[in-house]
């Protein structure tokens, strides 16, 4: 038998996607902060400028995402959860133009 792998453990498994989540979070947190505080010291911008970023975020999670969200209800638990991973799959792995292309001479 070959080395044991950590991800045949369950335990580390559910460790590791808790972790990948809090720093997602975390990422979205700091950007929450960041995005209005960049503004304020670059832009000096009034306060509905600094809070319409925010409240078109808002907006879009009412408008789009509720409604989303009953209609996936409805579906098949095993669709819903396998649809999104085959089509978020290909979008990863593609890069924007000229990022690690070596230099043409």
């Amino acid at each position: 038998m070959g080395p044991e792998t950590p991800w045949r453990i369950g335990d580390f498994r559910t460790l590791f996607t808790a972790t990948a989540t809090a720093l997602a979070r975390l990422g979205t947190g700091i950007g929450y902060v960041a995005l209005p505080l960049s503004a304020v010291t670059a832009l000096d911008p009034s306060a509905g400028q600094v809070g319409a970023p925010d409240t078109s975020s808002t907006l879009a999670f009412l408008l789009i995402g509720q409604p989303a969200g009953a209609w996936a209800d409805r579906m098949r638990h095993r669709r819903v959860l396998v649809g999104p991973s085959l089509t978020s799959r290909p979008a990863r792995r593609r890069r924007a133009p000229g990022v690690h292309d070596p230099p043409t001479r």
